[in-house]
């Protein structure tokens, strides 16, 4: 009983239901973009290979295609962010909804050990760069952004040396 709020055996079996589906979904969330940005590097790294042999050995459409893929691949990393962006505001969501029902079937959560000006700091640095589980957002935002340079870094040096 916390806060005058005597739970049944039946809404405890449910809270711990749910409880059980967050945490599912959550760890679902974050596998899957780790997955698919593993995925998506590997395929960019091998392209970023091909435009390397293509600037060494110049021929007259390759600064066309290398502007073209470079393109792309810059908004597919946007795209990503965005993406990273939404299933950080899933997972937040999802922590939120785990957290009150942990203080619902007064379980221990690691936030009590947290004081309230730490809370606040990590919310407000969750707003501007959005934690999944691990190092953050911010390791996976440079990974793409160094991507992004060197594209735009073959996008130039067709232009130039050709």
């Amino acid at each position: 009983m916390k806060d005058g709020i005597q739970l049944e055996d039946w809404q405890r079996q449910a809270l711990l239901t749910q409880y059980q589906v967050l945490q599912q979904d959550s760890r679902s969330k974050a596998s899957t973009h780790w997955t698919v940005v593993s995925i998506f590097i590997g395929i960019n790294t091998a392209l970023l290979g091909a435009v390397a042999y293509m600037l060494s050995n110049r021929s007259d459409n390759s600064q066309w295609i290398i502007l073209i893929l470079g393109l792309a691949f810059i908004g597919i990393f946007k795209c990503l962010c965005l993406w990273l962006n939404r299933v950080n505001f899933l997972l937040e969501m999802s922590k939120g909804k785990m957290q009150q029902i942990e203080s619902l079937l007064n379980m221990v959560s690691d936030n009590i050990l947290d004081t309230p000006e730490e809370r606040k700091k990590k919310r407000r640095e969750c707003k501007y760069f959005p934690c999944i589980p691990s190092d953050g957002a911010l390791p996976v935002k440079g990974i793409y952004m160094v991507f992004s340079l060197l594209w735009l870094a073959a996008i130039i040096g067709a232009f130039i040396f050709n």
